[in-house]
């Protein structure tokens, strides 16, 4: 084998290799760029995601609020039938003293 065959083998060797490594490239970033449009697409759905719970977070916490103005209002008017069950019991307690005054004098 003369030294330009030597030279030609090993130059096609060298193109078939650059090839291949060329073509290997390829599909590694064909690769890489399929990921990242999946991880794209997942990011994409995760945030909505966040934003749903957020917005049920905010209607949670408008509905607590709801919430507490009506259990304010209800301890309200509880505090209220309370007090005035609390003077009617006074008062009844009050004329049960005397009754029994008079019966035993």
């Amino acid at each position: 084998m003369t030294m330009d065959q030597k030279i030609d083998e090993v130059l096609k060797t060298v193109r078939e290799q650059a090839e291949k490594s060329e073509a290997r490239d390829k599909e590694l970033l064909g690769l890489i760029l399929e990921e990242r449009g999946l991880n794209n697409s997942r990011f994409t759905q995760l945030s909505t995601g966040l934003m749903d719970v957020r917005k049920e977070v905010g209607e949670l916490r408008t509905g607590l609020g709801s919430l507490d103005a009506k259990i304010d209002k209800v301890h309200e008017s509880l505090s209220a039938d309370i007090n005035a069950f609390g003077e009617d019991l006074y008062e009844t307690k009050r004329r049960v003293s005397r009754l029994e005054k008079k019966l035993l004098s």
